[in-house]
Parts: C-alpha cells; sequence; structure tokens
C-alpha cells in the first residue's frame, strides 16, 4: 500500500514536470513562462518551479541554490532524490537559451496519503473474513460431528439390546460409509439369532419323541423302584430341556438387560416382615 502511494504521487508530479516541461520548450516569452509555472504550481498539491537560464527561480519547487542536486540537474542530468521532507523530482529541459531545469517536490505526507486508511481497512476486510472463516468452520464441524454423535447413539442402543436401532444416512462420505456397515452388521445379529430361535424351536420337537419313547419304556419296567427312579431321571430330563429352550428363545433384550424393579422388591419384603403371626424377633 505504501508504494502504491508513493507511486500514485510520483506520478502526479511527473506529469507536473512533463507539462512544463513542454511549456518550457514550446513557449519563448519568459514572461508567458514564468506566469504558466506560477499558475502550475498554485494549483497543484505538490510545490512546482523552474530555473530559468539566466538564473531565475519561478515558483516554490527549487531547492535551494547550490544544492548539489540542482547543479546536477543544471548540468543536463536528471535527478530523483528521497530525503525526510518527500521526494524531489528535477528534470533538465533544453531551450532556445539554455538549459532550464524544472522542479518538482512531493511532501512526504502525499507519499503516505491513504495508506493508514487502506491498512485499516484491510484489517477489517481480514478479520471480516477470519469472522466468517470462523463461522464456516462451525458449521462444517457440526455438520460433520452431528453423524459421528448419532452413530455412537445407535452403538450404545446396540450395545443395549435394542436391534431395531440403525444408523440415519447422510454426514461425510466415511461417516456414511461406517453407519451403513453398522447397519448390515446389526441386520446380520438379527439374521443369526432369528436363525438360532428356529434351531432351538426345531431342537425341541426333536427332542419331544425320544422323550415321550423314553417314558414308554420307563412305563415297561416292572421294578416299580426302578421305574420311579428313572421318571424321576426322564422328568429331570424333560424340565433341563424345556429350561434350556425356554432360555435360548427368550427375547434379546430381556437377556443382555436384566433389570430390576427395587420398589416392587423393597414392597414385597416390607408385606412379608409385616404380615400376622411374625414378631420383632422372628
Amino acid at each position: 500500500m505504501r508504494t502504491v502511494a508513493e507511486d500514485r504521487a510520483v506520478s502526479a508530479a511527473v506529469q507536473d514536470v512533463q507539462q512544463v516541461s513542454t511549456f518550457l520548450v514550446a513557449e519563448p516569452d519568459p514572461a508567458t513562462v514564468a506566469a504558466f509555472v506560477q499558475l502550475v504550481d498554485e494549483r497543484s498539491p505538490r510545490r512546482v518551479g523552474a530555473l530559468m537560464p539566466d538564473g531565475s527561480r519561478i515558483g516554490s519547487g527549487l531547492p535551494d541554490p547550490g544544492d548539489p542536486d540542482l547543479v546536477a540537474a543544471s548540468a543536463g542530468r536528471a535527478v530523483d532524490t528521497t530525503d525526510d521532507l518527500g521526494r524531489l523530482l528535477l528534470s533538465p529541459v533544453v531551450t532556445g537559451d539554455g538549459t532550464a531545469v524544472v522542479a518538482a517536490s512531493v511532501p512526504y505526507a502525499d507519499l503516505r496519503a491513504g495508506v493508514v486508511p487502506a491498512w485499516l481497512t484491510l484489517g477489517a476486510l481480514g478479520l471480516g473474513l477470519l469472522g466468517l472463516a470462523v463461522l464456516a468452520a462451525d458449521r462444517v464441524g457440526r455438520w460433520a460431528g452431528r453423524p459421528v454423535t448419532d452413530l455412537a447413539e445407535v452403538a450404545g442402543r446396540l450395545r443395549d439390546g435394542d436391534l431395531s436401532a440403525r444408523a440415519a444416512r447422510g454426514g461425510p462420505a466415511e461417516v456414511d460409509a461406517l453407519g451403513r456397515a453398522m447397519n448390515r452388521l446389526a441386520d446380520r445379529v438379527v439374521d443369526l439369532l432369528r436363525l438360532e430361535r428356529e434351531q432351538v424351536a426345531d431342537l425341541s420337537h426333536r427332542l419331544r419323541t425320544p422323550v415321550t419313547a423314553l417314558r414308554l419304556d420307563v412305563d415297561l419296567v416292572r421294578d416299580a423302584e426302578v421305574a420311579d427312579k428313572l421318571r424321576g431321571h426322564v422328568d429331570h430330563l424333560v424340565r433341563t430341556v424345556d429350561q434350556l429352550i425356554a432360555q435360548a428363545r427368550r427375547g434379546v433384550q430381556d437377556e443382555l438387560v436384566r433389570r430390576c424393579d427395587a420398589t416392587a422388591v423393597v414392597a414385597e419384603r416390607v408385606r412379608f416382615l409385616v404380615r400376622p403371626g411374625r414378631g420383632p424377633g422372628a
């Protein structure tokens, strides 16, 4: 921004110098030249001046007499120098009467004009863009994080035995692929459990026939003591098989999550302790 401001100010000074130089070459009347240089000096925000071949000074842009830069310009060398006060342009112009020097002095303030407002504008623009970037990052983070949170919730429900839980489609491609894989896994678990229940049901039907045959064989035993013992074994076998079948057929929710109604348990214990016939020392 400093370079742009300086180039803008120097370009305007160069135009002033070229304008005066062209008039010096085209106008032979010294009075008209002096009036023109004075007019340019008054209207320009820069200081413009001319050192005529006869040594007369016009305008306010010339350095002090004897200045090395002014001497070099009078010798025919263009000068462009910068100091703490600003920038000085000296351009030699060859006229019919000799070599004149056209000067334009640019104050330091003009070289930095508009730089601070431009910096403030760029700073505000940068802060605005940063705020928009943070807002966009927050939105993108929420968009990417919400499917992961939902996926974790679905995984927790599946862990607790809710096999109806499924991950919703959406979100980043990787998360969406993971959700589809989890849904397929849940479907596979449901299929395996259904197959297991079907196999248990088939097993119960298969066991009915041999157990029934066993009962009939026990009835044929003539020794009553041995028959009673065998019937006890058969009954125990039937109960064991029934328990295994019932346990296998038990719902997944009941198998994975065992809940206890503490209120009902405490109420039952209180009724047992306060029922008639039981004293404090019972």
